[in-house]
């Protein structure tokens, strides 16, 4: 009714995927098309990222799973504040901050939202503060997002992290029989994350590993140019996008779900549900994600992290160790949540890539690890 009265009455508001909307502004606004080669749109929230695919202008293909912001920044599955490699190495230098320039105020807040502990909700606060009016003001050098795309020893976390997305894009796209890509779009304010992996303003060093990876899973296919867009207001152009829409396409209908196995099981291109999901199927998920780890790390040798990335070089081979343990344990415990929140309906297909579920508890735990092992 409100529609209708404020700002039609000749038609109804059509339904868009929020996830769909962003591809139509760098489309119509930013000359990115995919008539003859796809294009991958990821949206990246702050507990959910999206892929959808395009062909030639038109969505194709949709994925969604729970691996995004608070996967790097909360705290997994079952951790806290005292177990996150984040809040354990930054709170007390923004402690001291707030302190050293007298932002008692802020400091209060702080004091509140760690109450709650929770890992992601700190996290949050930390980034705000170089947006908040007093700090800006008295022009005040907070800036938590600075701090951590100069990190040499967390970003390996943002480099697996945004890797991994790229991997499973690469073996989606590979399984639904397409090309690769022309172009890969960010959006969603989690995408942000992004700048933190590559400190260069043109994304060339992650453009150049998203090549590399794409090369390897489409072993003897040929891979051209990729190129990587994102905008400066990732949640903006979602809104833009969703004006300059055409499409009237129910993602229901495009939705897949890679399992993350060594057998790349698509569903529903076969039927795979909950139940079903014996000890086989696990040990196959666990082998994809560690082929996925030796393939990241194996590409350190010609495209090296360090340089292009300013990964510290003297921990590369402990960071694989770290993320290869309890891999199986990770897994488990993300099954046995979802579990409980389908309240017991576990007789229906998997709903989202379970490739994902043990990379989540390894990134808390190697955050963790790295802190740790760097203060000691």
């Amino acid at each position: 009714n409100l529609f209708h009265k404020f700002i039609t009455t000749q038609s109804s508001p059509i339904k868009l995927s929020e996830s769909i909307a962003p591809f139509y502004y760098f489309n119509k606004k930013g000359g990115i098309d995919s008539s003859d080669l796809p294009v991958a749109a990821i949206d990246i929230g702050g507990g959910t990222s999206d892929i959808v695919v395009y062909h030639q202008n038109e969505p194709k293909v949709l994925t969604s799973f729970r691996f995004a912001a608070n996967s790097i920044f909360g705290d997994a599955f079952n951790g806290s504040p005292e177990l996150n490699g984040f809040v354990k190495k930054y709170q007390t230098v923004i402690d001291k901050l707030l302190a050293d320039n007298n932002l008692a105020d802020l400091e209060a807040v702080l004091r509140e939202i760690k109450e709650e502990q929770s890992s992601e909700d700190i996290v949050a606060f930390f980034f705000s503060l170089e947006n908040n009016k007093t700090i800006q003001e008295r022009s005040i050098p907070i800036s938590f997002n600075d701090k951590l795309a100069n990190d040499d020893d967390l970003k390996i976390v943002f480099l697996i992290f945004y890797s991994s997305i790229i991997y499973h894009l690469a073996k989606l796209m590979k399984q639904k029989g397409m090309k690769a890509p022309r172009y890969i779009t960010f959006s969603g304010t989690g995408s942000k994350v992004i700048s933190i992996t590559d400190r260069g303003n043109d994304l060339n060093a992650l453009q150049r590993l998203t090549k590399l990876i794409f090369e390897k899973i489409y072993a003897g296919e040929s891979v051209g140019s990729i190129e990587l867009k994102q905008h400066p207001e990732p949640k903006e152009i979602t809104c833009k996008g969703g004006l300059l829409s055409e499409t009237t396409i129910d993602v229901d209908d495009i939705k897949n779900v890679l399992i993350g196995d060594k057998e790349n099981t698509l569903v529903p291109d076969t039927s795979m549900n909950y139940t079903t999901l014996n000890d086989a199927k696990l040990n196959s998920i666990i082998a994809e994600v560690n082929s996925y780890l030796d393939l990241i790390f194996a590409l350190n040798t010609d495209f090296n992290f360090t340089k292009n990335f300013g990964v510290n070089p003297a921990k590369i081979d402990s960071y694989k160790e770290i993320l290869k343990e309890d891999l199986m344990q990770h897994l488990k415990l993300g099954l046995a949540i979802k579990t409980k929140e389908l309240a017991g309906n576990t007789n229906i297909n998997v709903e989202e890539p379970l490739f994902f579920y043990p990379l989540v508890g390894a990134l808390n735990k190697l955050a963790y690890k790295i802190t740790t092992q760097v203060n000691n």
